[in-house]
């Protein structure tokens, strides 16, 4: 079946004994579906250590109530089967990365495919919450600040950035996980679940073979040295707002002139970061 090839792929689950789970009852237990409607309506499906949930509205509620959860890796329905839990039967569209031999295509907020003929990969970090809604990368102020260099950087740099649209680019996350503060504590994964061994195979197969590779932050850096990514490498710090403020500063007499200003000079910086024999 092409969509359990995906689930292989994705997240290494390797054999059978996958389950698919409902919400537990009044006393916590796991119940097993016990008839057609119940299967017709799964809240997730378990296996060795990972879990993909329907929904990240589901991810958040069974954290809460399932304990057990605890240590699993969690994707969520969309990541890995590629279309909504409920609108299984319509394929998405034709571009990705697939399971070899299916043409399973697997879009998320870790991943865009950005155009056929780009040979410039940008690595970032991983999803936030505005990642998560709009259920694709770089959603929120990090895209936007990217838009924003991306208008001096084809000028600078025409071969590794023909383009001003970011969704030109294909974009891949160093984890396949949603971050934010009110959902785990923390922005960012850890470098121990970046150098995981199915996290850096999700890694490679979604870079591919690029002819450039954009390393944006310390997270995307641990991912494409334990990965061993190929591509001729640019690199700089996360371009959200945090990592630009903290690192160059402005004289702008406005917000907005302020935040243009450090995009201008973080873009400097990716661009010298480039081999002179390669511009």
């Amino acid at each position: 079946m092409a969509a359990e090839a995906a689930v292989n792929r994705l997240i290494g689950i390797r054999g059978t004994g996958a389950r698919w789970l409902r919400p537990p009852g009044n006393h916590g237990v796991h119940h097993e579906p016990s008839s057609k409607s119940d299967r017709g309506r799964p809240i997730a499906r378990r296996s060795d250590r990972h879990v993909v949930v329907q929904s990240l509205p589901t991810l958040e509620l069974a954290r809460l109530c399932w304990p057990s959860w605890a240590g699993f890796t969690v994707h969520s329905y969309i990541e890995v089967y590629g279309q909504s839990s409920h609108d299984s039967l319509r394929p998405r569209c034709s571009q990705g990365y697939s399971e070899k031999g299916t043409g399973t295509v697997i879009p998320s907020y870790s991943f865009a495919p950005g155009a056929d003929r780009c040979g410039t990969v940008i690595l970032l970090s991983a999803a936030g919450n505005r990642e998560r809604s709009a259920n694709r990368p770089a959603a929120g102020q990090t895209g936007k600040n990217i838009a924003v260099a991306l208008r001096e950087l084809r000028i600078a740099l025409p071969q590794v950035f023909p383009e001003t649209d970011l969704e030109f680019y294909r974009i891949v996350n160093a984890s396949s996980d949603v971050h934010f503060r009110r959902l785990t504590e923390r922005t960012e994964a850890t470098d121990a679940e970046i150098r995981n061994p199915a996290n850096l195979a999700r890694v490679r197969d979604a870079v591919g073979s690029p002819r450039y590779l954009v390393i944006l932050g310390r997270k995307a850096w641990v991912a494409a040295e334990w990965a061993q990514l190929p591509g001729e490498r640019l690199s700089a710090c996360h371009p959200a707002h945090g990592g630009i403020n903290r690192k160059y500063t402005s004289t702008g007499r406005t917000p907005s002139e302020r935040n243009h200003e450090r995009i201008s000079l973080w873009g400097g910086d990716l661009i010298q970061s480039l081999s002179p024999s390669c511009r």
